[in-house]
């Protein structure tokens, strides 16, 4: 576990009798493919301790900005002087992050830019399969795919490592077109079958339904630097999901025609206020409508409750995970919150902080 806010001031010298070195902000940047074992790495402390390996005496700070799909994640690492290891272009590096006893892979990409400073700074991007599958467009269609068949063939297609993919719904016909990128298509399927999609810290791709019950707990005034709170009235109180698409009851026969009419099968989640539809055509029976109108209800009033938590470095949560916060002022704040944006700051002077962005509860 990461420590309190109390353990963080008394490893800093704050005082009391817990002045450990466990608890020292710490990172290890391994270069080419796995980044472990042989390859060159580092352990650094912000309090300035002097490390043989290059890597430690020249970074300067990390940051990790982590997000479900269809964001795209980045790593940006800041380095000074002369002993910074020779780095190119799609070279493999992989950073971890924690505390001295504790260090957590965070992160595995390649080499996206590198920026060279006249003062002899040097900033690296590092980006992951995120990116690759951001920049891809493709026309093609399956037939008679789930999820995870028509996943892992865009993953191999695009030569990304897939990780779990759930199962999900079946699709009886499913075109997939050049009008948004392959990142987009994963994001918009998995939300389908009630799932979300994310890079994982080794670079692969999960695609996974409900991240299950709160994983760590924050409370207010011991766990938290910063909070950010936010409610608003659900964009809609319903939602309607008609398979099949405009072409109506025609099913996958009629795939490609055009009607302004939909006459296939509707499924719908809420009981009041306005009501939002969704035309899938690539759903053709009731039981993936009803998923699907489920999903979309709910990411719709999750999302109309937010929370921003500023918390002490903490490496071990991801993208997707549940958080429980308590003890906020009022309660405002109060409850489960699923992660959809993870950032981790590093800086040798200003020490370790992680940010996270979660909605209520429900899939992000």
């Amino acid at each position: 576990m990461p420590p309190s806010l109390g353990s963080v001031a008394s490893a800093l010298g704050g005082g009391g009798s817990s002045n450990s070195p466990a608890y020292r902000p710490a990172f290890k940047v391994g270069q080419g493919a796995g980044g472990g074992g042989g390859l060159l790495g580092a352990a650094a402390s912000i309090l300035g301790m002097q490390q043989s390996d290059p890597w430690a005496d020249c970074v300067q700070s990390l940051q990790l900005d982590l997000q479900v799909a269809p964001g795209v994640d980045a790593c940006t690492i800041e380095t000074v002087g002369a002993k910074l290891p020779s780095v190119a272009l799609g070279d493999s590096l992989s950073v971890q992050l924690g505390y001295t006893d504790q260090l957590t892979p965070t992160f595995s990409g390649k080499v996206a830019r590198v920026l060279a400073r006249q003062d002899g700074s040097v900033q690296l991007t590092l980006d992951n399969g995120a990116l690759t599958l951001a920049r891809l467009r493709q026309n093609t269609s399956f037939e008679q795919q789930t999820l995870s068949g028509v996943v892992n063939t865009l993953l191999s297609d695009a030569s990304v490592t897939p990780g779990t993919v759930d199962t999900g719904a079946n699709f009886p016909f499913l075109a997939i077109d050049d009008r948004q990128s392959l990142w987009d298509w994963i994001a918009t399927l998995a939300a389908y079958s009630n799932c979300y999609a994310w890079v994982d810290s080794s670079g692969s791709v999960q695609v996974k339904s409900s991240a299950g019950p709160a994983t760590v707990t924050f409370k207010y005034g011991e766990d938290v630097l910063a909070l950010h709170y936010s409610e608003a009235t659900p964009q809609a109180g319903k939602v309607s999901v008609i398979s099949e698409g405009a072409a109506g009851s025609q099913g996958s026969q009629a795939w490609s025609w055009l009607s302004k009419k939909s006459s296939g099968i509707k499924a719908q989640q809420g009981a009041s206020g306005d009501e939002r539809q969704r035309s899938v055509g690539a759903l053709r029976n009731l039981s993936a409508a009803q998923t699907s109108a489920q999903f979309w209800q709910q990411r719709l009033s999750a999302v109309a409750t937010r929370v921003q938590l500023t918390t002490p470095g903490n490496a071990t949560l991801a993208v997707g995970d549940t958080i429980s916060v308590s003890d906020c002022p009022q309660g405002r704040g109060d409850g489960d919150f699923r992660i959809v944006r993870l950032q981790h700051f590093y800086d040798k002077k200003q020490g370790f902080v992680t940010r996270i962005d979660g909605v209520s509860g429900g899939s992000p």
